[in-house]
């Protein structure tokens, strides 16, 4: 009956999550084999226009835990972006959830200079005494709408020399 069925399905669901894991990640590294990357990962990307949250394919089987959820719903609440990737680029373990990388399109930034846009972002995420809950967050893009349709190229992270983000050196 009922309870045999429920592992078989979830077994299945498995199996099409991580093949659709595998295909994109033979995508993404094919595309950056050749050049073509921009962006290695997607996690979220949020649309305003539809007030629905977007999710890319490999985004639905990722990790995402509580840190880069209040990461998310800060900055969406602080700049109401018309798009957002909010990607945990922890080295070790992503559980660790100790390195983001975000990307932030707002039309909350026009006529803001670029380290008024990193402010923003900076104090969005802060806690009370305005230190980040977490080791390291980049900010690779802050742009507005107009200038992300200009260029949407996201370049790539730089390797972290500030140790794992635990107190605890590489």
């Amino acid at each position: 009956g009922g309870r045999a069925t429920a592992p078989n399905e979830m077994l299945r669901s498995s199996v099409r999550s991580f093949v659709l894991v595998m295909m994109m990640t033979m995508s993404r590294v094919s595309a950056f084999a050749s050049g073509r990357a921009i962006c290695s990962r997607a996690p979220r990307t949020l649309d305003y226009r539809r007030s629905l949250p977007v999710r890319s394919l490999a985004s639905m089987s990722a990790f995402r835990g509580p840190v880069q959820e209040m990461v998310e719903e800060s900055i969406a609440a602080a700049l109401e972006p018309t798009h957002m990737e909010v990607i945990n680029t922890s080295h070790g373990r992503v559980e660790d959830e100790s390195h983001f990388k975000v990307v932030c399109v707002s039309e909350k930034f026009e006529g803001k200079r670029l380290v008024m846009r990193h402010r923003m972002l900076n104090e969005a995420v802060a806690d009370e005494s305005g230190a980040l809950p977490f080791h390291s967050l980049e900010i690779a893009v802050a742009k507005t709408p107009a200038q992300w349709a200009e260029d949407t190229e996201v370049r790539a992270s730089p390797q972290c020399q500030g140790g794992d983000g635990r107190g605890m050196l590489n």
